[in-house]
């Protein structure tokens, strides 16, 4: 009984040439693979085409996102350079307005000097005026000395 081995074997490629093998025919390889692969490869070429444009087109997005958030980058630089100048000078100004407010004016610290001053030398003032006038009246209160008796 023939196997199917068998009978396929009647079919198998031969390599030509060379030496005589068992039965079969001869191969052409180059023919086989150029009839196996010709379609599939055409298919691959479309598809290879078809990538290139998604490609391309996807660069050219991509370029244009770019470009757009450059754009939108240095605006938010901008935006921001503004307010901080403003925020700056606004609390600056409230700075030197706490300051103004909270510092005297020269008038005010001269009087205070002044009284530090005062509180300072009073106590030797009030003893050089009590001592006087102790002075003046026991001056007064004494006999009188130069008067003859």
């Amino acid at each position: 009984m023939l196997r199917w081995r068998d009978f396929l074997d009647k079919f198998r490629p031969a390599g030509a040439p060379g030496a005589a093998g068992p039965h079969g025919v001869p191969a052409d390889r180059a023919a086989e693979a150029a009839a196996e692969l010709t379609p599939l490869l055409r298919r691959l070429d479309t598809v290879q085409d078809a990538a290139d444009r998604l490609r391309a087109e996807a660069e050219r997005q991509a370029e244009r996102i770019r470009a757009d958030g450059l754009a939108e980058a240095r605006s938010i630089v901008e935006t921001a350079s503004a307010a901080a100048e403003s925020v700056s000078d606004a609390a600056m100004a409230a700075a030197l307005a706490r300051a103004a407010a909270d510092a005297p004016d020269d008038a005010t610290v001269a009087v205070a000097a002044l009284r530090t001053r005062a509180d300072e030398r009073l106590p030797e003032y009030v003893q050089r005026v009590v001592a006087r006038a102790r002075a003046d009246l026991d001056a007064l209160s004494a006999p009188d000395r130069t008067a003859a008796p």
